[in-house]
């Protein structure tokens, strides 16, 4: 009966025991984690947005109060230094040679501007386009003036980071430009991989044209097939705009014309990539304006189809109305937008980063009686709320002198807000110039927001398109890291671009991939901090291939100094294609791309590291068509010249004794131990990460074990292996030798 007692006793003790250790730390509960960055809170299907109050400051200190400023101001980093440049150029009153060319204010990304003189030329009263049409990774800009001087009237100059500007305009203006261009921008119309630009008239006359790049500027040809030239004397609108209105995967041009001869007005001309445009406004009631009267596209509404805004005439009122397109027709969207004032430039942007579009709208009057009559801007913003009804706020800014001539949105202060940049202007060197409200929001914590895409785009195989976001970085400037998904929003993700300067924009050549569930990835890095977001929806690509799949890469994980080890890579691509691989050995060197190889076929290359420490290794794969894979999950290689002496002793558990013998620190350490034989309930493999032990010190792991028999116990530190017996009865073991 004792003996009875005695086992019932020992069983409950054990289960006891079972229980009390599948409740220990040993066994960790996932965490619920809440995030607060961005301010979204995100729980199973439950998202809750809240708005915070938006509120802008002056930040002009530097630019212009006074002159004529003429269409739309860009902004860029000319220097690639992360904060944000205003680029333009002057208007009418260009006289001195101080105002002639480029006008250029680098920012210092706290809403300073310092006006610096990069050489450049001496045309002026004209629009101005930024982008990189060469593809070196530098920021060029091109014009379209009246006052050309010595120049085409159509001009393109390459950037070297902010040092001069050097000419490339050959073959430019050169179809029937007479009079002058003005309102113009970079895309790439026909997907080859280099931006073309597209121009419109100053004013009267010479309609819209164009230009392609080949190979990178080094000549320019008009492709303007159909679009309004000189024959029907066209008057002209104040903005150029690229869009893909009948997301097709390629360009069409919006840009409000009024043919002299015909009488007929147009504002969009579809584009079929190969230079030639057909008018289509899709049924859009619309009525020619001149002056600097706003347009602008966006998805309102957030169905993937984009959105149109511009000044209509009520009246004697000129105010902003809204149409939301459907892919074959416009609804009205207007409600709470002004029926009463005079309007003129527009912008759409999320400004209050809940998802939905807002509009800025500048306001320009006159005050005073006549001979003392004078001109002014205010600016004013509404809300959207994603269905086409818009909430007007204060006015963030009033009695600004001059009549309101463009509006740009662009987070200026990594604070991840849209900030206000506008011009305005009278007549030759009198109060306008430039100014910009800064959102007021503290930039306290790291975070980054998609800005575009958004989703329902439809890109395609080797063109260009441009990448936006904005980012909140409590001081400094940080890096950003950018892939795309084919499966959705959780990936798997392929490179795009890796740790370039936060400058809230990159140009990205589209992969010769296919898929309608496109997904973007911007991770934003800082003081070893980092914060990510994806695009809110999928867009499509058209191509004709899939990315190799990601990398298995297999080699040693730890090692001496100087000494070469063999590492192991092998991807297969889906599409059969040879393959080439890159590795990266963490220590600031990489393989190069070597190969190509047959898919499937294992690869192996050698490398040595000089300095003791651990290096982060990995590698990734590219098929002939460029197009590359994820990277592989990464090997941590300790290379060190220390040594480390294993001991295990037995007791209630596995103890083993780490000693750091050698002259130097070691960290993160990989263990293992594994029990092999007898009966092991609990405890028969067990592995972690050491990280850090310092010279001369010693550390003990010690493992819980729940089972019986003589198991043969391995221990693995780095690659030093360790064998050992020992008799285990229930949560002891006994007799290690």
């Amino acid at each position: 009966m004792k003996m009875k007692a005695f086992l019932i006793k020992g069983i409950c003790f054990g289960i006891i025991s079972i229980l009390t250790l599948l409740n220990s730390a040993a066994f960790v509960q996932p965490q619920k984690i809440i995030s607060d960055k961005k301010d979204i809170i995100e729980e199973k299907n439950m998202l809750i947005t809240m708005t915070p109050t938006i509120s802008y400051i002056p930040s002009s200190n530097g630019l212009p109060t006074e002159g004529q400023w003429k269409y739309d101001t860009r902004i860029g980093d000319v220097n690639n230094d992360g904060h944000l440049d205003i680029i333009r150029l002057r208007g009418h009153d260009d006289f001195n040679p101080p105002d002639k060319g480029f006008q250029i204010w680098l920012g210092d990304g706290t809403g300073n501007w310092n006006k610096t003189a990069i050489p450049n030329g001496d045309f002026g009263y004209g629009g101005t386009a930024i982008g990189d049409f060469n593809n070196d990774g530098y920021l060029d800009a091109a014009y379209g003036v009246h006052h050309n001087e010595d120049h085409p009237l159509i001009g393109a100059w390459l950037g070297n980071g902010g040092i001069s500007f050097t000419e490339h305009s050959s073959g430019l203006a050169t179809d029937g430009e007479t009079w002058g261009m003005a309102p113009l921008d970079f895309a790439d119309f026909n997907n080859d991989g280099w931006l073309d630009l597209g121009v419109g008239s100053f004013g009267c006359c010479n309609g819209i044209r164009v230009y392609e790049s080949i190979n990178g500027g080094e000549n320019w040809v008009s492709r303007s097939t159909g679009l309004p030239h000189n024959d029907e004397s066209p008057n002209a609108g104040d903005r150029f705009v690229w869009e893909d209105i009948n997301r097709d995967g390629f360009l069409d041009v919006l840009m409000f014309m009024q043919m002299s001869i015909s009488g007929e007005e147009h504002l969009i001309w579809l584009g079929d990539g190969a230079g030639n445009w057909t008018t289509n406004d899709f049924g859009l009631p619309f009525t020619f304006l001149w002056g600097p009267y706003g347009l602008d596209t966006g998805d309102v509404n957030n169905d993937g189809w984009s959105d149109i805004m511009f000044i209509k005439t009520l009246g004697s009122a000129e105010v902003p109305v809204v149409y939301l397109f459907n892919g074959t027709g416009w609804i009205e969207a207007s409600i709470g937008l002004p029926n009463t004032q005079t309007f003129g430039p527009l912008a759409f942007g999320d400004l209050n980063n809940d998802g939905n579009l807002d509009l800025v709208g500048l306001e320009g009057y006159l005050m005073g009686s006549w001979p003392n009559e004078a001109e002014y801007t205010d600016v004013h913003i509404w809300l959207g709320d994603g269905t086409g009804q818009w909430t007007q706020l204060d006015e963030i800014a009033t009695e600004i002198p001059g009549w309101p001539e463009s509006v740009t949105l662009a987070d200026i202060d990594h604070n991840n807000y849209l900030d206000i940049i506008i011009s305005s202007d009278q007549d030759d060197y009198e109060p306008g110039g430039i100014r910009v409200y800064k959102n007021t929001n503290p930039a306290d914590q790291l975070g980054i927001t998609m800005r575009q895409p958004l989703g329902g785009q439809v890109f395609r195989k080797g063109g260009i398109q441009k990448i936006y976001w904005t980012s909140s970085i409590p001081s400094g400037t940080g890096t950003v890291s950018l892939q795309y998904s084919l499966t959705g929003n959780q990936g798997p993700w392929y490179p795009i671009v890796e740790n370039i300067t936060d400058a809230n924009y990159y140009q990205w050549t589209v992969p010769n991939v296919n898929s309608n569930t496109v997904y973007i990835k911007a991770t934003l890095y800082w003081n070893e901090e980092s914060a990510s977001t994806v695009s809110l929806k999928p867009f499509t690509i058209i191509g004709q291939n899939t990315p190799p799949n990601i990398p298995v890469f297999i080699g040693p994980t730890s090692g001496k100094p100087n000494e070469q080890y063999e590492y192991t890579i092998n991807a297969i691509d889906p599409d059969g294609d040879m393959i080439s691989y890159l590795i990266d050995w963490g220590d600031g060197s990489t393989s190069g791309w070597v190969g190509p190889f047959p898919s499937g076929s294992p690869v192996t290359l050698n490398h040595s590291w000089e300095t003791p420490k651990t290096y982060l290794v990995k590698g990734k794969a590219k098929d002939a068509n460029e197009v590359e894979s994820s990277w592989s999950a990464t090997l941590l290689v300790n290379i060190s010249i220390s040594s480390i002496d294993i001991s295990i002793k037995g007791g209630l558990g596995i103890s083993i004794v780490l000693k750091n013998t050698g002259n130097e620190d070691l960290i993160h350490i990989p263990w293992s131990v594994t029990l092999d034989g007898g009966l092991i309930i609990i405890g028969k493999t067990n592995s972690g990460i050491l990280a850090q032990l310092k010279e001369g010190e010693q550390k003990t792991i010690q493992i819980k074990i729940l089972g019986f028999g003589s198991p043969i116990i391995s221990i693995r530190v780095q690659d030093t292996l360790k064998n050992a017996t020992g008799m285990v009865f229930f949560f002891f073991i006994f007799g290690v030798k």
